[in-house]
């Protein structure tokens, strides 16, 4: 049980950690894209998308989409579509990054950790997108200590 407590313990430090360097690298891509663009207070405005990112279901796209949309509504759509641009390269770099980091973070190998959030999102909603990897931790540490004989491995 102990062996189990600890695991879980650094796991939930793990997802932490890789929620911070996820919003990180989302930020840099952000600031990078805003300059390439002209925004004045590229850096600000950055810098807002990523404490916004921290919030997992808003996300940087939950203010750049409605950025664009607005943006194309007062005449100025080269600003618009830009907008969009840095959106998709922001929804993308993040879907590709994140089951590795979240992977490393917890100690589980990139599929299993996107299967077993997928699985918690779809079950317990928002929670289960972080307890559905401590689940397949427990699951992975049980099998592991020997608790129960068998040769699957996670």
């Amino acid at each position: 049980m102990f062996k189990i407590y600890n695991k879980i313990g650094h796991s939930i430090i793990g997802m932490l950690t890789a929620s911070i360097v996820l919003s990180f690298i989302t930020w840099v891509f952000t600031y990078v894209g805003l300059l390439i663009i002209g925004v004045d207070s590229a850096f600000v405005i950055s810098l807002f998308i990523w404490f916004i990112d921290l919030l997992p279901i808003i996300g940087a796209t939950g203010l750049t989409i409605p950025w664009a949309i607005y943006a194309y509504i007062v005449g100025d759509p080269t600003l618009g579509i830009q907008l969009i641009i840095l959106s998709i390269i922001l929804l993308v770099q993040r879907k590709i990054l994140e089951p590795k980091i979240f992977g490393t973070g917890v100690g589980l190998t990139p599929l299993p950790t996107l299967i077993s959030m997928f699985i918690g999102l779809k079950l317990l909603g928002f929670l289960g997108f972080f307890v559905g990897p401590l689940f397949l931790i427990i699951i992975k540490t049980i099998l592991e200590s020997g608790f129960i004989k068998t040769d699957f491995k996670i």
